[in-house]
């Protein structure tokens, strides 16, 4: 019988993206594997609160279920044989966990931010998501001259200075506005400063999966990257770059992202 490997999902789609790599890698290892997304109803009318995650793309696409209710109940009966692992007890890299050393049900539990569990699963997460029923349907903007830029303001005190996106500007040699596509929490602050005028689009925050997928979409299919500090796009960045993209990341983000050094020709720190 195959040792049972539970994985938290939390945060964004970016995160959350993480999270299934994360989870189909233990797969690959010899792992059964479950995911748990904590069920929360939002309704519909409700404004964009960024602690109202939801699921963007079910993990049950990548051959991941969903630990039900009744399995929660019956794991106080396993109380010898399932541990709950945090990602900062882990003592190996994340793509080297193997059932041989864990209890029978493990639960783990983190971010599980690391570019290699992604360039190891490439093919299954680019073809679920590429092939995904909304994502194909999203009517996006796809110009691929244009440069995507991300402006995440949501956590205060980690939010960029406007100098970084003036320099990361300047690094894409963004001369036409138009072909500058923001994707931010923060709209408000964003129409306020002059660089930004006349960008071809910004777009509204929102944690409906349908509008995450059409933004997505948008960024994967531009020429240049400006993540600055979110996973939500880095993400597309490692999925929409070729060798000609410029990326551009803020120099503390990057490194606290594992792995990420595969991108590392097309990479600019700031």
């Amino acid at each position: 019988m195959k040792k049972i490997a539970i994985v938290d999902i939390m945060g964004g789609f970016g995160n959350q993206l993480f999270a299934i790599c994360f989870g189909l890698q233990l797969q690959t290892n010899g792992f059964k594997v479950y995911y748990y997304f904590p069920d929360k109803k939002i309704a519909k009318d409700k404004k964009y609160n960024p602690s109202d995650r939801q699921l963007v793309i079910n993990p049950k696409n990548f051959g991941i279920k969903k630990l039900q209710k009744f399995h929660i109940y019956f794991l106080k009966f396993f109380k010898k044989n399932y541990r709950i692992i945090f990602e900062s007890e882990i003592n190996t890299s994340l793509e080297k966990i193997f059932p041989e050393e864990y209890t029978f049900i493990t639960s783990f539990n983190g971010q599980f931010q690391d570019c290699l569990l992604y360039e190891n699963n490439k093919e299954s997460i680019d073809n679920i998501i590429l092939n995904d029923k909304v994502f194909k349907n999203a009517n996006s903007l796809v110009d691929k001259s244009n440069t995507m830029l991300s402006v995440r303001r949501e956590f205060g005190p980690s939010s960029l200075d406007l100098s970084f996106y003036e320099e990361a500007l300047l690094l894409c040699n963004i001369k036409d506005n138009t072909k500058l596509k923001i994707f931010s929490d923060d709209k408000l602050w964003v129409t306020k400063n002059k660089i930004f005028d006349e960008c071809g689009y910004i777009s509204s925050p929102s944690n409906k999966p349908e509008i995450v997928l059409k933004d997505f979409k948008m960024m994967i299919k531009s020429k240049n990257f400006i993540v600055g500090n979110s996973t939500f796009s880095l993400f597309a960045s490692l999925i929409g770059h070729d060798k000609d993209s410029i990326i551009v990341i803020e120099k503390n983000f990057y490194e606290n992202i594992k792995n990420i050094k595969f991108l590392s020709e097309n990479v600019h720190l700031i």
